[in-house]
């Protein structure tokens, strides 16, 4: 994977700046992450009402689909949609498959058979 080799050219950076290798792997990697979210942040469409790649007739699809699954209630209209809602993330983190996937995570990553 890419991310082996990007890791084994960043790990070659040690000493610089007074930094061991590992450091710059977290260091490159994490600003990596936090650009990209930045930069996604201004270049993904907020709804699919507002995503210029899909036609008309996918966009009431896909908001249709929202409905349907209950991730959009039946009467919020898509295009005037309020700003974020903490209740929302809330609601979201609540699911009983959220807390399992984040146990399991957790579990595999420390716990010694």
């Amino acid at each position: 994977s890419f991310s082996g080799i990007f890791a084994y050219g960043i790990i070659r950076l040690d000493g610089i700046a007074g930094r061991p290798g590992w450091a710059w792997i977290f260091i490159i990697e994490g600003l990596f992450s936090v650009v990209c979210g930045i930069v996604l942040f201004f270049i993904l469409p907020r709804s699919p009402a507002h995503a210029q790649f899909l036609r008309a007739q996918e966009k009431e699809y896909v908001i249709a689909r929202l409905r349907q699954s209950g991730s959009m209630d039946a009467n919020e209209d898509e295009a005037h949609a309020g700003p974020f809602q903490p209740r929302e993330f809330l609601k979201a983190i609540s699911g009983p498959h959220v807390w399992m996937g984040t146990i399991m995570a957790f579990l595999m990553g420390n716990v010694q058979l």
